[in-house]
Order: structure tokens, then C-alpha cells, then sequence
């Protein structure tokens, strides 16, 4: 299944990160392990460094600076569209919940294309743009940070806390 929009959130009860994939004919619900948040945590954030960093500025220590910049215009731009973006209303097929053991993440000409499987095989996929990338990285480190699974949480350090929406007691954000 290819996904068109995910929801991203954290589940006390389960103590997961809970993907919400939805395709307009149904929605597929994902758990992620606090170690496999981790991992694809800290493999984003450094494909998001590696492909939008400057070396020059890396070498005089404003790397961070640069991302955190683009950080904050790439959820921007994700807010902007969200405004213009029609909610549908039908009701979707739920599909049976799925604990996620690997995520595949391919390099796309517009961003990145991750692969979400379990121990059957690949479950679905969404490809993200460099936009959508950011988001979805700030999106995991607001919620591990909510869920009080303790440092070190990967995080980079271009990452600004202050940039993520209030976690507090929030269902979830969506990017589409």
C-alpha cells in the first residue's frame, strides 16, 4: 500500500510511536519501538545533513545553524499547505495494527521513499520531499521526547525543540 498522509503520534498505553498511514480506500496503523524510532531518527537526520548541509559551513561549526534554518522554513511551507489542504470525511477500511521491524529508506530524485515492514515483509511506503523529511523527523523527536524514553534521544543538533508545535497532550499532526 502507498500512503498519502501520515499521523504521527505518541501512545502511552502502548508505549510506541504510532504511524497513522492512510490511502483514500484505508488506513493502516504502525507501531514503532523506541529502538527503531531511534535508528530511523538518527539515520534521517543524517541523510538531512549530509544532503542539505554545507561542508564550508560545517568546517566553521554553522552547519547547524544552516538546518535549523531550513528546518523551520520546511515546516513552514508544511503549514502553509495544510491551511489549503480539503479534509475528506469517508471512513477509510481499517487495517489490522502492525509492529514495525524495518524501515527501508531509499533515496528519491525528490526526497526519500521509506519502506515500512514487518516480520511478514513490507507492509507500505511513502515517499516524503525534503519538506515532508523534516517534518516527519520533528514529528519523532517531539514524541520521543513525550514519551520520556530518556537520553541520549538522537537528535541532531540543528534540530530546535522550539520549532515543534507544543506536544502537551496533542492527538497527533499530519503531513500530507
Amino acid at each position: 500500500m502507498k500512503f498519502q498522509s501520515l499521523t504521527v503520534r505518541y501512545e502511552a498505553a502502548e508505549d510506541r510511536i504510532v504511524i497513522l498511514g492512510s490511502h483514500p480506500k484505508a488506513t493502516q496503523i504502525l507501531l514503532l519501538t523506541r529502538r527503531l524510532t531511534f535508528g530511523l531518527l538518527n539515520a534521517l537526520s543524517q541523510q538531512i545533513q549530509q544532503t542539505q548541509g554545507d561542508q564550508r559551513l560545517a568546517q566553521a561549526g554553522l552547519q547547524d545553524e544552516l538546518l535549523s534554518m531550513k528546518h523551520a522554513r520546511a515546516l513552514n511551507r508544511i503549514r502553509e499547505a495544510q491551511v489549503d489542504r480539503v479534509v475528506v470525511t469517508e471512513s477509510p477500511e481499517r487495517l489490522p495494527t502492525r509492529l514495525l521491524t524495518q524501515i527501508e529508506i531509499s533515496e528519491r530524485p525528490q526526497g526519500r521513499l521509506l519502506i515500512f515492514k514487518d516480520a511478514s515483509g513490507e507492509i507500505a511506503r511513502i515517499a516524503l520531499d525534503a519538506a515532508q523529511l523534516h517534518w516527519f523527523v520533528g514529528r519523532l523527536a517531539t514524541h520521543s521526547r513525550t514519551a520520556g524514553w530518556g537520553n541520549p534521544i538522537p537528535v541532531p543538533g540543528w534540530l530546535d525543540p522550539s520549532a515543534e508545535p507544543a506536544s502537551g497532550k496533542s492527538t497527533g499532526r499530519s503531513v500530507h
